[in-house]
């Protein structure tokens, strides 16, 4: 799989009553075939004394139908979520998969996919008051 394209942003503002840091990372990696392409943002913001970190995931296959007919597979979905009150710290985990029929050109695809989502929260420091 090769990279497109990576991205950061950076955003420090001294004027905002608190600090606040903004990063955004992206990457979209396609297969040489074309059949295959995940993509994935990281993005870390510090804002009052608090740190999180988003995590999300997106990856797709296309199987081309050709002569038999396929069923597609049960969909699945899965949520945790973890609170720490002693470390001030809040885990959130979210997946799904699940697949879907398309048509493009007269052709009759099958396209797998998986998303997920990551939120990591933590105290840094005390809020300003």
């Amino acid at each position: 799989m090769k990279k497109s394209y990576l991205f950061v942003e950076r955003d420090d503002n001294p004027v905002k009553p608190y600090k606040k840091m903004h990063d955004l990372i992206f990457k979209n990696q396609t297969s040489n075939d074309r059949t295959r392409r995940a993509i994935s943002s990281c993005e870390t913001v510090e804002r009052q004394g608090m740190r999180t970190v988003i995590r999300r995931h997106f990856i797709y296959k296309a199987i081309e139908i050709k002569d038999n007919f396929r069923a597609r597979p049960l969909s699945q979905i899965y949520i945790r979520r973890d609170c720490n009150s002693v470390k001030h710290q809040e885990r959130f985990f979210c997946r799904i998969k699940a697949s879907l029929y398309a048509k493009c050109n007269g052709r009759l695809f099958l396209i797998l996919f998986g998303h997920s989502l990551k939120i990591d929260s933590v105290l840094i420091k005390a809020a300003p008051c």
